[in-house]
């Protein structure tokens, strides 16, 4: 940066002393600082920032408005939010990339219809919250609370995802606060913790965006789809997930600070606090909570709003880069030189605000407007259309501010006085009204609220009568409301679900719950639940504490026998007096009734407790019954089946930081009324599983299969930690290696993980073709290295650089983390109930996500080892299973021909395509029919085939249609599996598994779409994840029966793996093979490879 230090030298101000941090410092921050400096030296004050340069600070806001046109933000003070961004500081863009981006932004977040469509759930989470404070005893974390509060509202609002677990909002205010602590003043916890932080947050938007990805665009109708609309305009995968990042750090931050400080402010004014309440009250009347039209009618409440952010700003500061020399009063300015906007010292400034430092509502009475500017409130309308307002995308006239504008309004008016008057103004100013007029009228369309949308009802006709019980009880149970159907007394309203309507008169449809008699147990009085008592249980429920079963804490068991529940907690359970309940638990014999008893299987295991006779599951059946319908918890559960109310665990717990075991007393009414739930809610849903059709689905597949599993986990896979760390040191070599080669390249060192640095080199000094700008001038993002890798050996270099430093720092590290001490394995957690598919998800870690497509990922499966010295790992995997599945339900004759005669699929389906022999089919033509095969099965679409084959749209376009041409079985399926969803709602696999698809008549396009695709898709994938489940339930069962050693170990999507002693090496070669082939009977036969080795990368 040029030095300014000598044009600034005549600007009033404190001597020069080093860089500026330690009077910054000795004044208690920035913040404070600059009051002083103000309070001392004027409204104009020259300082030093840390780093040495030179800033000017302005609180004169007449002075200021020479500045409102500047857009250039200063790089350095913003550069502690770079290493938070990939793909450039979204701070500091050129003009030319910020406003397209900001005008996105803008037309998500400021939008009044989607204001107004998410009001009721900002809402009920305001009540929540609310609800909360006031059940908890002592003070409240405030800005914590609000932070987190706001954070869950814009991933609501804008992201689609709300942060749903108890720990993740609050989790992520902790990490942007340990990266910002870190980053911006180097006083945090280290860089190692907030690099930690920050992989968190990074992991956290990728959540996001592919919830995101599996909902589809357009779910959200009212255009608050931030995701989408950042898509549709353009922007890179790079940016997308920089800006979802950043809405979530300033969307907390700046909200949770204003709402803290006005709540502070009413504490400390109880006269306006009382003003506030009656307010409300006048406006809400008997209603609990406000809609969005009560909002304009509750204008003190805004005056309050409007002053504790006159007080204390969210923002402390803003600070523009003047792109031209300035004239401020008497002082020049430099180009080149930061101008601070200290927000605090211009909202204290006695000239504009008198006895600036009171809190004082009243300034913002329309009256007090009216005497400040000497305007209607109405006029202020013709103020933003004359000056503009950079916050709102309001160009205004360039040139004119404030006092312009407001001198311009108190002579002529209006904005079309002013333009009918032009002719009457002098100088440059008379210029830039007549060549501006469009933009001054449009201006002034932009700041007016329109308030003339035609109504075709009377007043009478759309009086507000009360709300249906029914429908709105159902809409807040989909919402997950549920504090707000406590309030309004819809715990029973009727869900008109299959389960409400099987509820019939058992507790439900409002009637009162009936007296449950609890027995809480001491180590003494256990013994009474002998055998013979415990044989008449009709439910029973394993309370823990965690989400990774192979960690969760035990906290007690409830078991209802009658009109009693008999609770034991952890302690109890583990005495001597409760033998029998541990045998009982332990018998296979005796099938019990419960609620995940998979991971209570775990838990219980870990503990030293065994739970066998897995008889129904209410939570493995809630899944099979509504994969995508959520609220699975016994509380939504229990109002879902209109049964006697259960709380949800987060108001018997708490959440996060706050989680607490109550007193035994609480615990043991909540595990017991739990217990009650299971056993009124497992009869209806058996019910409800023979009426659709899915009981042998859920007796022959999905509860056989959680035993399985359970089995699994607790056997654990072995890693060898020693050759895990070997590879992690070659990877290391290898990544300094690369770096060696990368230096020779550009000739010279540099930070390779700066993207200004590596921009620099690769587009100056090396002269590669600029593909995208960002604040450096460069994007070196993925997508633009993989399209420059053509030009340069260095690209190349860099991209093999950046995929071995993430396989050391996410899974060579990652994976040594979760290596279990006292066994020496890693114990995954397969969940039965995440994917609608019928999919296993894996947890804790994710073994089925382990990276394979590069050489040294593939050879992190090296340390993956059987457990027993002499024996080897073998696996088998299915081949092309949602292919052949495809065949099967298509009936194509030309895709089953190919799988009969043995044939290579690609090949196959090119050959018939291209209409060329076998022997001239190339390399690419297989490429092509690969591609379009695979992505038939997903619903591809013209623009995806010619993203993934790098070839146009139209030739995309003929070659999908060429296929379909020649697979006319396979277009004719994907037609009439579409119109059957219309009919009936749902698509099934061939094992009954059902997907609800609500949206698939849906008048929007998009919702319509992503329905149709995935009706397509459900019952391929689907039915293959059903297969792979059936040969685990077999394949455990020949083990079994025939006496074998040999332990499954692994599923990982259509593959198996397991570790098998030497002498049973040949028996299992053939058995897994057989069993996972005969699992389903198709119209072609499923094939599976099968291979073993010393490790799992042998095996492969």
């Amino acid at each position: 940066m040029p030095d300014h230090s000598s044009s600034v030298s005549q600007i009033p101000g404190p001597p020069a002393r080093g860089d500026g941090s330690e009077a910054i410092a000795a004044a208690g921050g920035l913040h404070s600082y600059q009051l002083r400096l103000h309070a001392e030296y004027g409204p104009v004050v020259r300082f030093a920032l840390p780093g040495g340069d030179t800033a000017v600070s302005v609180t004169d806001p007449v002075l200021l408005e020479a500045t409102a046109k500047i857009n250039k933000r200063p790089e350095k003070l913003f550069e502690f939010l770079a290493p938070l961004q990939e793909a450039g500081n979204l701070q500091t863009l050129p003009a030319d990339e910020h406003g397209p981006w900001r005008r996105v932004m803008l037309s998500v977040l400021a939008g009044r219809p989607s204001h107004e469509a998410h009001f009721a759930q900002f809402v009920a989470l305001t009540t929540e919250l609310a609800d909360r404070w006031a059940r908890q005893d002592g003070p409240v974390a405030l800005q914590k609370d609000l932070s987190e509060l706001s954070l869950c509202m814009i991933c609501r609002f804008a992201l689609g995802s709300g942060l749903e677990s108890a720990q993740a909002a609050g989790r992520v205010v902790s990490a942007f606060e340990t990266v910002l602590t870190e980053f911006m003043t180097g006083q945090g916890p280290g860089r190692e913790k907030a690099d930690e932080a920050l992989a968190y947050l990074r992991a956290t938007v990728d959540q996001v965006l592919a919830a995101h990805r599996e909902r589809g665009t357009g779910e959200q109708a009212d255009r608050s789809d931030l995701i989408a609309a950042l898509a549709a305009a353009g922007e890179s995968p790079a940016r997308i997930r920089d800006t979802v990042l950043m809405t979530m750090l300033a969307a907390h931050h700046t909200t949770g600070v204003a709402i803290s400080w006005t709540l502070y402010l009413l504490a400390r004014h109880p006269d306006a606090a009382d003003r506030v309440a009656e307010e409300l009250d006048d406006v809400l009347g008997d209603r609990a909570v406000p809609d969005y039209g009560d909002l304009k009618r509750l204008t003190y409440l805004d005056m309050v709003l409007r002053e504790a952010m006159r007080l204390y700003p969210p923002g402390p500061y803003g600070a523009r880069e003047a792109t031209e020399d300035l004239v401020l009063g008497d002082y020049t300015v430099p180009a080149g030189t930061t101008i601070f906007y200290p927000f605090w010292a211009v909202h204290t400034n006695p000239e504009y605000w008198p006895d600036p430092q009171t809190f004082d509502p009243e300034r913002f009475t329309p009256e007090a407007i009216q005497e400040k500017y000497g305007l209607k409130p109405l006029q202020i309308i013709d103020l933003k259309g004359l000056m503009g307002d950079a916050s709102d995308n309001i160009p205004g006239i360039p040139g004119v501010g404030e006092k312009t504008a407001l001198k311009l309004l108190h002579e002529y008016g209006s904005v079309e006085n002013v333009l009918a008057n032009a002719a009457e103004l002098k100088g440059k100013m008379r210029e830039k009204v007549e060549q501006h007029r469009e933009d001054a009228l449009m201006s002034k369309r932009l700041a007016t609220i329109c308030r003339e949308v035609p109504l075709d009802r009377g007043e009478a006709e759309i009086a507000y009568r009360g709300y249906d019980r029914q429908t709105l009880a159902a809409a807040l149970r989909k919402l997950g409301f549920r504090s707000l159907i406590e309030r309004l007394g819809l715990d029973h309203a009727e869900a008109g679900g299959a389960g409400a309507d099987a509820a019939g008169g058992t507790g439900g449809a409002g009637q009162p719950a009936p007296e449950l008699r609890i027995v809480l147990h001491t180590p003494e009085t256990a013994a009474e639940l002998a055998a013979d008592k415990l044989a008449e249980a009709e439910a029973v429920l394993i309370e823990s504490a965690g989400e990774n079963p192979h960690q969760a804490a035990l906290l007690g068991l409830a078991v209802a026998i009658g009109d009693t529940v008999h609770v034991l907690t952890d302690d109890v359970l583990k005495s001597e007096g409760a033998a029998a309940v541990r045998d009982w638990l332990a018998d296979p014999e005796r099938p019990k009734t419960g609620y995940d008893l998979h991971k209570a299987a775990l838990v219980l295991g870990w503990a030293g407790m065994e739970l066998n006779g897995f008889g129904f599951d209410a939570e493995l059946a809630a899944y099979l019954l509504d994969p995508t319908g959520g609220g699975s918890d016994l509380s939504s559960l229990a109002a879902k089946y209109n049964q006697p109310p259960v709380k949800p665990d987060d108001e018997v717990y708490g959440k996060g930081a706050k989680f607490a075991v109550p007193d035994e007393e609480t615990l043991a009414g909540h595990l017991a009324r739990k217990a009650d739930a299971i056993r009124r809610i497992a009869p209806l849903q058996r019910q409800e599983l023979e009426r659709l059709g899915m009981h042998r689905l859920y007796y022959e597949l999905e509860q056989p299969l959680s035993r399985v599993l359970c089995g699994m986990e607790r056997q654990g896979i072995a890693v060898d930690a020693d050759e895990l760390e070997a590879i992690g040191r070659e990877l290391e070599r290898q990544i300094a290696d690369l770096i060696a080669a990368i230096y020779r390249h550009a000739g010279t060192e540099f930070n390779l993980n700066s993207p200004k640095q590596l921009g620099e080199i690769l587009f100056e000094k090396l002269g590669l073709p600029v593909r995208k700008k960002t604040k450096t001038g460069y994007s070196t993002d993925a997508e633009v290295l993989e399209s420059l890798e053509p030009y340069h050996e260095i690209i190349g270099l860099i991209l093999h650089y950046r995929q071995l430093s993430k396989l050391q720092s996410t899974y060579i590290e990652g994976l040594l983390k979760e290596i279990r001490r006292e066994t020496g394995k890693v114990h995954t957690y397969y969940r039965q109930t995440i994917a609608a598919t019928g999919r296993l998800s894996s947890q804790f870690p994710n073994l089925q996500n382990i990276p394979i497509r590069i050489e040294e990922g593939r050879r992190i499966r090296k340390a993956f080892v059987p457990s027993e010295p002499g024996w080897y790992i073998l696996a088998a995997d299915y081949s092309q299973i949602e292919l052949r599945v495809l065949a099967h339900i298509s009936g194509d004759e030309r895709l089953k021909e190919a799988f009969t005669s043995g044939m290579d699929i690609h090949t196959k389906t090119a050959m018939d395509v291209f209409g060329v022999p076998a022997d001239q089919v190339d390399a690419n033509m297989r490429r092509q029919a690969k591609a379009v095969n695979f992505g038939i099965v997903y619903g591809i679409s013209d623009f995806g085939l010619a993203t993934n084959l790098k070839i146009t749209r139209k030739e995309a376009a003929a070659f999908i249609e060429q296929y379909f041409a020649v697979f006319q079985g396979v277009r004719k399926y994907m037609d009439d599996i579409v119109a059957k969803a219309r009919q009936d709602g749902y698509v099934t696999t061939l094992l009954e598994r059902r997907r609800y698809l609500p949206e698939i008549n849906a008048s929007n396009f998009n919702l319509r779409s992503f329905a149709e695709r995935t009706a397509m898709n459900t019952p391929i994938q689907g039915t293959a994840a059903d297969i792979i489940k059936l040969a685990m339930v077999k394949m455990d069962a020949e083990l079994r029966e025939r006496g074998l050693r040999s332990r499954m170990l692994l599923q990982v999507h259509d593959e198996l793996v397991f570790e098998v002693p030497e002498d049973e090496l040949e028996t299992m070669k053939a058995l897994v093979p057989s069993v996972m082939e005969t699992a389903v009977e198709l119209d072609v036969p499923l094939k599976a490879d099968v291979s073993f080795g010393k490790n799992w990368y042998e095996a492969k």
